[in-house]
């Protein structure tokens, strides 16, 4: 398969699970697609963030050895995919020690930023909740910000803030 494309084709999701499952769990594909999501090509990376997304939550070892570059290209996207889906990937994947202090920022950052789109401020506040799982010093300046929030938060915004919020006590009687 032309992977580039492929990705152009079309922009849908029977498209994306086509392209995913053709990666299926094989590491030399989705490099392909990842040095395609790392390109200045709008489209091209707009519609790689989405099938790097459903690849990783398929096979969560094939993101492993790009999770360091992924979060460099959230610090300046191509497109809110870049960060809608990164954020998504790194609030479901185990992180090395290394990298929590960096993701922790940017998604403090991220959640704190009024402009952030509501999927990106749930992926934020589950990626900081997890890192308090390590970090639980971080917990009171996640709970200001959810709490913060809460008046003008969307339905999704509070279903996981609920979630988040009884995370963190259940964190903090350990």
């Amino acid at each position: 398969m032309d992977l580039r494309s492929a990705i152009l084709a079309e922009h849908s999701k029977a498209n994306t699970l086509r392209v995913t499952n053709w990666i299926g769990d094989q590491q030399d594909r989705f490099d392909q697609l990842m040095e395609l999501f790392y390109t200045e090509e709008y489209r091209i990376v707009q519609r790689a963030a989405w099938i790097m997304s459903h690849s990783a939550a398929a096979h969560p070892a094939l993101i492993q050895p790009h999770l360091g570059r992924v979060l460099a290209a959230m610090k300046k996207p191509k497109h809110d995919a870049v960060i809608r889906n990164g954020m998504k990937i790194l609030a479901e994947t185990k992180l090395d020690t290394d990298l929590l202090g960096e993701a922790a920022t940017l998604a403090f950052d991220l959640l704190a930023d009024p402009k952030s789109p509501v999927a990106i401020k749930v992926h934020s506040m589950q990626l900081i909740a997890n890192i308090c799982e390590v970090e639980p010093d971080l917990a009171g300046e996640l709970r200001i910000l959810i709490e913060d929030q809460w008046e003008e938060g969307t339905a999704g915004f509070k279903s996981r803030g609920k979630k988040i919020l009884k995370q963190l006590d259940k964190l903090q009687s350990q």
